[in-house]
């Protein structure tokens, strides 16, 4: 359960750092998910009657990555590097979103402190935060509010000469000519 924030958030949402767009976390994003675990959670509190585990919705956050993903931390102080593919190693860098829909920067841009910082969470060792205090500052890519690669009235936005936006496109990282994130 989430361990940040007020009443309204801790102990009655879902982990961000687990279920980054999961619907029951703590604040939305642009492709929330309800996923199986919420409709798990619907089901077992007796107040539905029946619930359809076929709506449940394709949930790739943490896919794979075991037991270690809940158990280990997001980010390695001694390395400065992620410890999963859902994170990112350096801040304000730019990338691709999880799902490759979105143009988007590592954590946060210009470096915010908070000397309140839980010393659990002070990776970086100079109380820097990322821009989501609901994901105990594991810094992943956040997208950019005019990023999103399926919303064709980005295009004027565009850096690279031949992006294209639109419903089938995605957003790709690489290092022939660019330093920054493209869909095509």
């Amino acid at each position: 359960m989430e361990n940040q924030g007020g009443s309204g958030s801790s102990g009655s949402h879902w982990e961000r750092k687990y279920f980054l767009n999961e619907f029951m976390t703590a604040s939305t994003f642009r492709d929330n998910r309800v996923s199986i675990f919420t409709l798990a959670l619907l089901d077992s509190t007796g107040w539905y009657y029946d619930v359809d585990y076929s709506m449940a919705e394709p949930f790739v956050w943490g896919k794979d990555a075991g037991c270690r993903f809940f158990e280990e931390k997001c980010y390695d102080s001694e390395t400065m590097t992620a410890n999963f593919p859902e994170f990112c190693d350096v801040l304000g860098t730019e990338g691709c979103s999880y799902n490759r829909r979105e143009q988007a920067y590592c954590g946060n841009v210009g470096y915010p402190v908070d000397k309140s910082l839980n010393p659990e969470f002070n990776y970086w060792k100079n109380f820097t935060i990322v821009n989501d205090h609901y994901s105990d500052n594991c810094p992943y890519y956040r997208a950019y509010y005019n990023g999103d690669c399926w919303n064709v009235d980005n295009k004027n936005i565009g850096q690279v000469a031949e992006e294209k936006y639109g419903y089938d496109s995605a957003c790709f990282t690489g290092t022939l000519g660019y330093s920054y994130a493209a869909s095509y």
